[in-house]
């Protein structure tokens, strides 16, 4: 009786007036983005930091920005520096407009372990950037695998590196990955 009168109703996503161009060939650097909060259980950001580590030799034209805040953030620092990729990877406060950021990057990640609704993954593929995430709830209800970005079937560090690189290794599919995934627009619409 119930089921027929439930409506879902998506978290909504602010009108984007821009776009980004990921994948631009006339590019000579490439830029990553995670977005979320600096959580060790959940979010995963060291998780990220590895991947990322384990494939700058082989795509040392890529950066990595992440943005956000909380109890993780010294730890990150130190793992940063550790590695030796304080060139790669800029740690950058979270801000009320990070629009700019969207604009500027070629691809999303989200290495979380579970997601409800993701509106850092939602709001990305408004900007029309590919991603990559986790097969998890909440993230493999928006990425869609090889139409709207890349989805790593297991939650570790060596996956999450073998994903990163097929991805790297096809950006000439991020414009067309990212005009799909911009799609979102039209079911989370304010």
């Amino acid at each position: 009786f119930l089921r027929n009168r439930i409506v879902t109703i998506a978290n909504p996503i602010f009108e984007v007036k821009s776009q980004a161009k990921p994948g631009d060939q006339r590019k000579d650097r490439f830029k990553m983005l995670f977005v979320g909060r600096f959580d060790r259980i959940q979010k995963q950001p060291g998780l990220l930091i590895n991947a990322f580590h384990s494939i700058t030799n082989h795509h040392q034209n890529w950066e990595l920005t992440m943005i956000g805040d909380g109890d993780e953030r010294p730890v990150l620092e130190k793992q940063i520096i550790n590695l030796g990729l304080q060139n790669k990877i800029k740690l950058l406060r979270s801000k009320p407009d990070i629009s700019e950021f969207y604009r500027d990057s070629d691809l999303f990640v989200i290495p979380s372990l579970w997601e409800g609704s993701p509106n850092a993954l939602a709001e990305a593929m408004a900007y029309g950037l590919p991603a990559i995430g986790f097969e998890v709830g909440g993230v493999k209800h928006l990425i869609k695998n090889n139409r709207t970005g890349w989805l790593c079937p297991a939650t570790n560090t060596s996956d999450l590196a073998k994903t990163m690189t097929v991805a790297l290794g096809s950006t000439c599919r991020f414009k067309e990955f990212g005009q799909t995934a911009r799609e979102i627009t039209k079911t989370h619409s304010e």
